[in-house]
This record gives C-alpha cells, sequence and structure tokens, in this order.
C-alpha cells in the first residue's frame, strides 16, 4: 500500500526532520504489506478519515481505493459503516436525557 505522506507531515519535517522521519517510518511500517491487502487497508483507513471528519483525508483515500481496485459499492459500504459506527456515540450520549441508568463513560458531571 502505498499512502501519500500528508502535507502536515511534510510540513512538520520541514521544522523537526528528527520528529518527520519518526512519523514518516510509523506510517511505512503500518501500511507495509501483511496480513491485510492494499484495497482493505485503504478502506480501513479511509473509514478513519471520515469518523474524523477529514473532508480532504476521505477524497484523496477514496481515489487511492479506486486506484486499489475498490469498487463503488465497497467504498460507499465502508462509508456506511463508518457513519453508522461513529453516530452511536452521539445516540448514546442522547439517551441519557431520558434514562435513569446512565452508564457510560463515568461522566457524572450533572
Amino acid at each position: 500500500m502505498s499512502l501519500r505522506t500528508p502535507w502536515f507531515v511534510q510540513e512538520l519535517a520541514a521544522h523537526d526532520p528528527e520528529l518527520g522521519w519518526r512519523v514518516e517510518q510509523q506510517l511505512r511500517w503500518a501500511t507495509a504489506p501483511g496480513s491485510l491487502d492494499a484495497k482493505t487497508k485503504l478502506l480501513l483507513v479511509l473509514a478513519i478519515d471520515a469518523v474524523k471528519g477529514s473532508r480532504r483525508g476521505v477524497q484523496v483515500v477514496a481515489e487511492q481505493a479506486r486506484r486499489a481496485g475498490a469498487a463503488e459499492a465497497e467504498i460507499q459500504e465502508c462509508l456506511r459503516l463508518a457513519y453508522a459506527i461513529a453516530g452511536l456515540d452521539c445516540l448514546a450520549a442522547v439517551a441519557c436525557a431520558f434514562s435513569s441508568n446512565r452508564e457510560g463513560d463515568g461522566d457524572e458531571s450533572v
């Protein structure tokens, strides 16, 4: 898998070459061939970028996934799953408004 180095990592490397090098190495290690094929790794990165709200990341990685052989249906399913799972935290918090059983993240600020 060949994940393009994000612009902000390049910018970081210009100001702190050692940290930039370490980040590059970590990215190479995480994206190197392994048990998951390149397409699957890109679909995972796509879902993560979507959950993080990285619009440019989603755009760039979706195109990389297409080039790696991902069908539009696979990209759609990946993004639907990201949306469905990411929305659960919001729903859990919303449910607390209607429940006396407030299990969750331990936030007892009320």
